[in-house]
């Protein structure tokens, strides 16, 4: 489980999650956030963002777990097969 503390200030740079020594801040967190919302039209309000607020924590938690693992045991993509993902 996840649990936020206090308010956000946009002001304040903060880590919101510290993953293995790598840092999460409030601002990755809205970003991921502001870009789900565009994707849907800015149609989730109240409670509902909170709890999205939340699963873009997670996912961006495991995203920087995933990260990690792939650095430790070397996996590299080539340019070639990014632009067949992009294409």
């Amino acid at each position: 489980d996840i649990t936020v503390l206090g308010t956000v200030d946009p002001a304040v740079r903060k880590a919101t999650a510290i993953v293995n020594g790598e840092i999460i801040t409030d601002t990755d967190v809205d970003q991921r956030l502001n870009l789900v919302l565009a994707a849907n039209n800015n149609r989730i309000e109240g409670e509902e963002r909170a709890r999205l607020r939340l699963q873009v924590l997670r996912n961006l938690i495991d995203e920087k777990l995933q990260i990690q693992e792939a650095k430790e045991h070397e996996v590299s993509i080539a340019d070639p097969e990014i632009e067949q993902s992009f294409a």
